[in-house]
């Protein structure tokens, strides 16, 4: 591969610690292939002591698939290039001994840990939304500070505090005793161990002699911890990240981590990247010109040598509808007078229930459209069930995924037998599971909810011993015993939905056995080593997410600004931009510069025009709003972008005349 000076620097620097601030489309990726093969071919590094750490599984597969071109398939297998949480499981299952965890731990996903911190602290927090969502802040920055629930300081009195701490208490209790682990604790395990274990401590930073990390500007503090235990004092690690597209504080990432890396390592190496390889040198200018009002941490400077292109567009409108059909028809004509096809299109919008207008008009006009969503192939119910009876029978003391799958289908199981079984199991301190063989139960249930209860269980029984010597028949054997399928049917009279669900839980079947049959023997714990995978998105490769398949699917995309980062698109409309949406009105008094950050992700992703759109009014929660164009509209060089008034609609007063054609 052909690399540009600073690209060249980025990968011949090896011995210490490296910064390589990479601005939007200046081949960030292309250097991260380079010096891994680099340290290969050139430095005499081993394969198995390198590892790359992504922040998606979508990005460590484009790197092995690039790498591939240059290096054995052999070594190629022996490379980690992974997800700080897939890392993180791996540190887990190679020490468990030491954390003192079984190993078949399961691991509970985000959307199940926010249903059951609700289940264990609704005595709490009751329906208070604002109350709960601070309760998740107190627990996410007790586990970025290594905090144990009792670990925290005793100084806290204040009732609030007082009642978080209890439901820390509760839920950490439950995770232990189920041997459960959340996606928190695949990071904070490994951080806590490395940091008290000085023998495993050294051992890993053997095994990883070199350490890259992609979207360093996207790490939290116990990431950002983890790095430091594994890299060591010789701290040769290359992080490459971009200041000005940090948009993720709300998932904990600190960009002063950038800030924290000078001062850690006083001898670390910075190489800025600023050759923008995807856009005109207009949206450049542009870009750079938004974000030059935040205050930077590190100056840079895009710039490209590309065309000079087209003004960017600023479309006034009357109300939402009238811009989603405007915008449906400028893509209309655009295409017909370009002669461009429909994936070259992006419609972005900072919300998304902004899209459904959109959808509306697409759906009219009989146009092909794809629709981000958080959605995913394996967060489809039918898929979710099965994944959680396949965790369960990995570990049966998973009280949680018994209480979700005790009744899928029915077997007339209701709640207070659930409770009563609950009961039992805390009195003597043994799991759900276990309750049920345990001759109390006769004292506390009918004989009809034993006899039910105890032919599940036998059925759970027969199920592990069959993934010990058949694991690739054990999915199967699930949903044809429980008659999943049919009892699937049974819930909805949608034809076409209910082919599809059938055609997911095939494909779903086929994906598990593949996997199974990739293992190096056939074991219960190689079963759960694949549902570990699912759960942390590994074979994201394989979903039907048109948004991760540019080049196969011909549509008009619809996402978030959030989804669009990494991605690239010719044409591209960013909608919705009035205050209170962008900037959001919940970070209007506190985080505006992140929303500039997010709208200058938004304009990066354009490669030869850009088109923003706001309205005048706007119906919002029952009621009519005449919000106000973003200021971020007008903090852009205005020589370089065109008012257009719609319907020669009269506009505001106080943006001048001058800025309309």
């Amino acid at each position: 591969m052909n690399l540009n000076y600073h690209q060249k620097k980025a990968v011949h620097f090896v011995n210490g610690p490296c910064l390589v601030l990479a601005g939007a489309g200046s081949g960030k990726t292309k250097v991260i292939i380079n010096k891994i093969i680099y340290l290969i071919n050139i430095c005499g590094y081993k394969t198995k002591n390198i590892v790359s750490l992504t922040f998606n599984n979508k990005s460590a597969i484009e790197i092995k698939n690039r790498i591939k071109k240059q290096i054995l398939t052999e070594e190629i297998n022996k490379l980690t290039i992974s997800t700080f949480h897939s890392l993180g499981l791996k540190i887990i299952k190679s020490e468990h001994k030491a954390l003192g965890i079984p190993l078949n731990f399961s691991i509970l996903d985000e959307k199940d840990q926010l249903i059951l911190i609700k289940d264990l602290s609704i005595n709490y927090v009751k329906n208070d939304k604002k109350l709960f969502k601070k309760l998740l802040l107190f627990i996410s920055y007790c586990k970025n500070k290594l905090l144990y629930p009792n670990e925290i300081n005793k100084q806290i009195t204040t009732n609030i505090q007082i009642q978080f701490i209890q439901c820390y208490k509760r839920y950490y209790s439950y995770l232990k005793s189920c041997h459960i682990l959340d996606f928190d604790d695949l990071i904070l395990l490994p951080t806590v161990l490395l940091k008290n274990n000085n023998l495993i401590k050294s051992n890993w930073q053997k095994k990883i002699r070199y350490l890259l990390v992609d979207e360093y500007q996207d790490i939290n503090t116990l990431q950002y911890k983890l790095i430091k235990l594994l890299s060591g004092t010789n701290a040769n690690f290359t992080l490459v990240g971009d200041d000005n597209q940090s948009i993720y504080s709300w998932r904990g990432a600190k960009i002063n981590n950038i800030l924290n890396l000078k001062k850690d390592y006083p001898t670390l190496k910075i190489i800025k990247m600023e050759h923008n390889y995807r856009s005109s040198k207009r949206i450049l200018k542009v870009a750079n010109f938004l974000i030059s009002h935040n205050t930077n941490l590190c100056k840079k400077e895009l710039f490209s040598e590309l065309e000079n292109g087209s003004k960017i567009k600023i479309l006034v409108m009357d109300n939402e509808e009238e811009e989603a059909k405007q915008i449906i028809q400028q893509i209309i004509s655009h295409r017909y007078l370009h002669n461009t096809v429909y994936k070259d299109y992006v419609i972005l919008y900072r919300n998304n229930y902004q899209s459904k207008i959109f959808e509306k008009f697409l759906i009219q006009n009989q146009l092909p459209y794809s629709i981000s969503s958080n959605v995913t192939f394996l967060n489809r119910p039918e898929i979710k069930y099965l994944i959680i009876y396949l965790r369960f029978i990995t570990n049966l003391n998973d009280n949680y995924a018994f209480t979700k799958i005790i009744n899928i289908p029915s077997r007339k199981i209701g709640n207070i037998t659930v409770k009563k079984l609950t009961a039992l199991a805390k009195k003597n301190k043994i799991s759900l599971f276990q309750s049920i063989f345990n001759p109390e139960i006769n004292n506390i249930l009918n004989k009809n909810s034993i006899n039910i209860l105890q032919n599940f269980a036998q059925w759970i029984k027969e199920i592990v011993q069959i993934v010990k010597f058949k694991p690739t028949t054990v999915l199967n054997k699930i949903v044809c015993d429980i008659q999943y399928k049919e009892w699937l049917l049974s819930q909805s009279s949608d034809i076409e939905l209910n082919k599809t669900k059938i055609k997911n839980i095939d494909l779903f079947i086929s994906w598990i056995n593949q996997m199974l049959k990739n293992q190096d023997t056939k074991n219960q714990t190689n079963l759960s080593n694949v549902i570990a995978q699912f759960t942390l998105r590994d074979v994201i490769e394989n979903d039907n997410s048109d948004i991760y398949n540019n080049n196969i699917h011909n549509k008009i995309h619809l996402m978030t600004l959030h989804s669009s980062k990494g991605l690239e698109f010719p044409f591209v409309f960013m909608t919705g931009m009035e205050e209170g949406i962008l900037p959001h009105y919940s970070v209007l008094n506190c985080n505006v510069d992140e929303e500039r950050r997010l709208m200058y992700v938004g304009i990066t992703r354009a490669k030869k025009e850009l088109f923003f759109s706001y309205c005048k009014k706007r119906y919002q929660f029952g009621t009519s709003v005449y919000p106000q164009p973003s200021r971020f509209l007008l903090e852009l060089p205005q020589n370089e972008v065109s008012w257009i008034q719609i319907n020669n609609i009269n506009f505001y007063k106080n943006i001048s005349k001058k800025y309309f054609i």
